[in-house]
């Protein structure tokens, strides 16, 4: 094989130069291939054993110790250490070095298999010919630093972005739920002196239907708090999930919670044969219920007939859901903010203003969106759609950590 193809391959196409030639192209495709699917290249078994095989081919073809390949040794190591993380130097390099030496020995106890340059000037082809493709794969590694920079970078600023968010809404949370919590406690606390002072019964039981209201809004603020927890915590659990059950199940909850009296008809307008969406059924739960509650709550008590309908139908890889009703709607000026975090478009709002921004960001949990138009003292419609996340598995949206390939020096 060695007679047959010498290492001089420079001056002429043959095995050798075909296979090699061949096998870096691979390598480059492959490469490619796998930056855009997200996969460290330079971890796989693959690359390993083209390197060690470029190795071993190239010691003994172009000239062996004396010749370019340790050149290109020490640049790949070079490129190699620059590129990935620390904990992979080690086995990496000893790799190579241990290949080195193993080559070294064999090049001196059979100096037949090298074969020398027949020319000085066929030496510096050789070399000037690694020298190119060091620089080559040189300015591969350059781009990859700058692409890992970038993605770190960008992570960086997501992070950041998300920690600036996070810590307003935190203030915002503890300024708006200790007012929340503090006002109903101050008024039952002024209500218990008139208790105290207080002997005609009628006016007792006034004053004890103002403490329930009372209560009633403190145990509203904390629900919403704890939604609000739940929500930001919970891991998602992506099941199958019949919405014609959830939404009865909503129903059912809703009927025992104190509202009016006249409280407005129910209309149902999804299919029976409505498919199964695979979503997080709590957070599922958790949007439906703020929806229908909020439309039941805000409903228009000088209409001869109010009503609420409700709407699923599949839609574009997921579901569509909306809740649609004739109640006194919201006015254009604050249809803009009714899901920031403690807005009240009503003063009838007895909680702390939380359940839209939750809606809104357990639709977002899911991969999402929610929207609403409303025309006042006509009909509000509140409209979501959830992907299917066994069709549309990339649809919940992800923070990759910061940490990037590139991790010498760290």
């Amino acid at each position: 094989m060695l007679a047959l193809a010498p290492l001089n391959f420079y001056m002429g196409l043959n095995e050798v130069s075909v296979v090699m030639g061949a096998s870096g192209v691979a390598f480059l495709l492959f490469y490619y291939l796998h930056r855009f699917r997200g996969v460290k290249v330079y971890h796989t078994a693959w690359f390993r054993v083209f390197l060690l095989s470029f190795l071993i081919v190239g010691w003994f073809w172009s000239g062996g110790l004396l010749g370019s390949t340790p050149l290109g040794v020490i640049a790949v190591l070079v490129i190699y250490v620059t590129l990935v993380g620390r904990k992979e130097h080690l086995p990496f390099v000893g790799l190579m070095m241990g290949s080195v030496v193993v080559l070294t020995v064999l090049e001196f106890l059979h100096p037949e298999w090298v074969t020398p340059y027949n020319t000085e000037e066929l030496h510096k082809i050789d070399q000037a010919t690694v020298l190119l493709l060091c620089m080559t794969f040189t300015g591969i590694a350059t781009g990859m630093l700058k692409y890992y920079y970038d993605a770190e970078q960008n992570a960086l600023r997501l992070r950041n972005e998300q920690l600036k968010k996070a810590n307003e809404e935190l203030d915002r949370f503890v300024y708006s739920a200790s007012h929340d919590l503090r006002a109903p406690i101050t008024s039952m606390m002024g209500l218990v002196q008139l208790l105290k002072l207080e002997s005609d019964p009628q006016k007792i039981r006034e004053c004890l239907l103002l403490k329930e209201k009372s209560l009633m809004k403190i145990d509203g603020v904390i629900k919403e708090i704890v939604e609000y927890s739940r929500n930001n915590r919970s891991e998602l659990i992506v099941e199958p999930i019949d919405v014609r059950q959830e939404v009865a199940q909503v129903l059912e909850r809703l009927h025992h919670k104190e509202f009016d009296e006249a409280q407005p008809s129910i209309l149902l307008d999804m299919p029976h044969d409505l498919p199964k969406v695979h979503i997080d059924r709590q957070r599922l739960l958790l949007v439906l219920n703020c929806l229908v509650s909020n439309a039941l709550r805000f409903y228009d008590p000088n209409r001869a007939y109010s009503w609420v309908r409700i709407r699923a139908y599949p839609e574009d890889k997921g579901m569509s859901l909306q809740v649609i009703d004739n109640g006194i709607g919201i006015a254009p000026e604050h249809l803009g903010s009714i899901f920031d975090m403690f807005y009240r478009a009503h003063t009838k709002n007895a909680g702390a203003g939380l359940g839209l921004y939750i809606a809104r960001e357990a639709v977002q949990k899911v991969g999402g969106h929610i929207s609403a138009t409303s025309t006042p003292g006509e009909t509000t419609v509140f409209t979501v759609w959830l992907p299917d996340l066994a069709q549309v598995p990339n649809a919940v949206p992800t923070l990759h950590p910061v940490s990037v390939a590139w991790e010498a020096g760290r």
